[in-house]
This record gives C-alpha cells, structure tokens and sequence, in this order.
C-alpha cells in the first residue's frame, strides 16, 4: 500500500459548516482512513480552536491531530500571510494516510522549548 496525502488552504473566518465540509472532502479525496491529520491555522482560530480541531477530527476520522497557529498559512502552491495593515484569516489541512507506519504524539511545551539547550531534539 503506498501513501496518500490530501490537502486544503480555506480562507475566512471559523465557520463550523466550512470547517466539517474540507474534513469530509479530504477524507473522500484520500480514499483510505487517514493515519493522522496536520492543521495550521491564523491567531483568528484561537478562541475557536476547541471546536475547530474536534470538527476536524470527527468528520476527518482522524486519529491523530496535530496542529498550531500562526500569523500565516500555506497550501499547495498558495500562500496566506498579512500583509501592512490587513490580516491574514484562514487554515490550511493536511491528512496522510501512512499504512504499516507507527506515529507516536508528544507535545512541545514553551518549558520545554525554554529549557531546551539545542542539541537534541527528540529522545528516543
């Protein structure tokens, strides 16, 4: 079995309807059951991001979500950035279908990132 990515750049404001619409298109656009999923959205999400990311995950039938905000966004060849005096609103998506790959989830805290001396990024 190879691998199988699909991904999405939407631009705009959260909208729970838009956000259930891309899952469920990259979900049919894969044609597999997704291994994990990455998302990238613009500080608008934040107060959102509960319900954004758990959108996502139900209607993507992933079992992994990975995902951070950012003051810009990219998807294939297109990319979303503010520009002076206006800002940049959206999120981009992107799920794998990974057969026969083991993924394990850790998250990256600021303590860590702080504490960190640079040399090692991840411990076995």
């Amino acid at each position: 079995m190879r691998a199988l990515a699909a991904s999405r750049l939407v631009e705009g404001l959260f909208n729970e309807e838009t956000v259930r619409t891309t899952a469920r298109e990259l979900r049919a656009e894969l044609g597999e059951k997704p291994t994990l999923g990455f998302i990238f959205a613009t500080e608008q999400y934040q107060d959102h991001w509960a319900d954004f990311s758990e959108t996502l995950r139900i209607h993507g039938h992933l079992p992994i979500l990975v995902g951070a905000t950012s003051t810009g966004i990219i998807g294939t060849n297109h990319e979303v950035e503010g520009a002076p005096g206006t800002t940049a609103t959206g999120f981009s998506a992107l799920f794998l279908h990974l057969p026969e790959t083991s993924v394990r989830v850790f998250q990256v805290t600021n303590e860590l990132v702080e504490n960190s001396s640079g040399k090692k990024v991840l411990a076995s």
